[in-house]
């Protein structure tokens, strides 16, 4: 399939973020640094829409979208990388160069990791991180994607990497950009307090819809678009950050682009649609068509976490909690890397040391890393499952460790209890007073 060119790079991608973020982030990149991309993503851009988008609208299509402009400042409303924003009159789409370059990054960052056999985990850790962190955890600057995903410089030197990106890209820029054109071409008002719910939501189907035709047209395969809003699920407001239901919805009221499970399962429903036509010109139609059906399962994992308010709670406990020490690239289902406790390196006591098992969650068990240093019959620790951290502190009893737990603004207790070796447990945990409405928690010990 054709691809939108590789300059087009990664304008829109995370751009309903800005809301959830609501902070200065402009310290990611220099003014320098932005200047010296600004003519090339406008290059690119322009070029791009004129050679490639323009070429496959009808008359119709054209006229509406005849005035139509594109802007470039460095910096977008309120210096979030996650912002673009169409003004009018005339009706311009706003592509700041700190989004273009925040996700230039970002794509190259889960191409490495993909290419490397790394699971994608830590890219979206790191947006939800972004969502909550303060400047001032990172020494007053913010760590832009590829130094705090700790992506080697020379990443673009394998074609494999370079050539995924660009997949990325291409595929996920031009799905924002056509989605934006679908509402000046339709003529959209916009969203807000004024405009009724449904309207809002028939919009942004509308737009989305303009956007795969587009795509389906220009023949640019949609792979981007996973990426995309899997990006927009960890980084735009959820349920998870509202005290209630009515909350959250009247926060969609104001969200420039509200990102709903029924907008999801539209998405997907369209791509299921087409994929015969998507793949149509493809060497293989057969593998085409699997591919773009692949997509569409990927956006119904999307659905899956905006339609669960658990797993949303979830997410937003792991960015609360996440560090730049626990972004470093591991294998998909690989704890988080953990150092040998202080003072308990030649400790065999029991409750003492590295447990590595699994933590029954919401939506399933994960694995997770348990490290506890014992003085006497107290336990204090901490715990590690993908990017989530907590801490604990209890103790131990005949055999049996009682504990509570604390991670962010959540807390619970626990037991565990030894096997005979007295080298790994079996207990459960809970939420508040409960130690057992969580689910289970077992570790093996690693390091004694």
């Amino acid at each position: 399939m054709k691809q939108l060119a590789h300059i087009l790079a990664a304008a829109l991608i995370l751009a309903v973020a800005a809301s959830a973020a609501a902070k200065d982030m402009s310290s990611l990149y220099s003014d320098d640094t932005l200047q010296t991309w600004q003519s090339r993503y406008q290059t690119g851009v322009i070029r791009n829409y004129t050679e490639i988008i323009l070429p496959r609208l009808t008359n119709e299509e054209r006229q509406a979208l005849a005035e139509v402009q594109f802007a470039f400042p460095l910096r977008g409303v309120g210096n979030d990388p996650f912002a673009y924003y169409a003004t009018r009159p005339p009706p311009t789409i706003n592509l700041p160069v700190l989004s273009l370059k925040f996700f230039d990054d970002f794509s190259v960052a889960l191409a490495w990791l993909s290419r490397n056999g790394y699971g994608l985990d830590t890219a979206y850790e790191y947006v939800g991180m972004l969502k909550y962190a303060d400047a001032s955890e990172f020494g007053g600057q913010y760590p832009p994607p590829l130094e705090a995903l700790q992506i080697p410089k020379g990443a673009l030197a394998d074609k494999g990497v370079e050539n995924l990106a660009a997949k990325i890209f291409d595929s996920a820029i031009g799905f924002v950009v056509l989605h934006e054109l679908g509402h000046i071409r339709f003529r959209h008002p916009g969203n807000g307090p004024e405009v009724p719910s449904d309207v809002s939501r028939a919009n942004e189907e509308a737009a989305d819809k303009f956007a795969l035709e587009i795509m389906r047209r220009t023949e640019s395969e949609p792979t981007g678009m996973a990426f995309l809003f899997l990006a927009f699920a960890y980084g735009t407001p959820n349920r998870g950050d509202f005290a209630s239901a009515a909350d959250y919805h009247r926060s969609l009221q104001t969200a420039t682009h509200p990102l709903t499970d029924a907008r999801m399962k539209a998405l997907s429903d369209e791509l299921r649609d087409e994929a015969d036509d998507f793949a149509r010109n493809e060497p293989d139609p057969a593998a085409g068509r699997k591919a773009i059906l692949y997509i569409a399962d990927q956006i119904l994992v999307v659905t899956k976490i905006l339609a669960d308010p658990e797993l949303q709670r979830l997410m937003d406990r792991i960015g609360r909690t996440t560090t730049l020490s626990m972004l470093a690239p591991r294998h998909p289902g690989e704890p988080v890397a953990l150092a040998q406790p202080s003072g308990s390196a030649t400790s065999a006591a029991p409750f003492n040391g590295v447990y590595k098992g699994e933590i029954g969650l919401p939506d399933g068990s994960v694995a997770i890393s348990t490290v506890l240093k014992r003085q006497g019959d107290r336990v204090n620790g901490e715990y590690y499952y993908g990017a989530g951290r907590g801490t604990l502190v209890g103790i131990v009893d005949r055999g049996t460790l009682v504990f509570d737990w604390n991670e962010a603004s959540e807390h619970g207790h626990g037991v565990f209890q030894l096997d005979a070796s007295g080298d790994s447990f079996s207990g459960t945990w809970g939420f508040g007073d409960s130690s057992s409405d969580g689910g289970n928690w077992t570790g093996q010990r690693v390091v004694k």
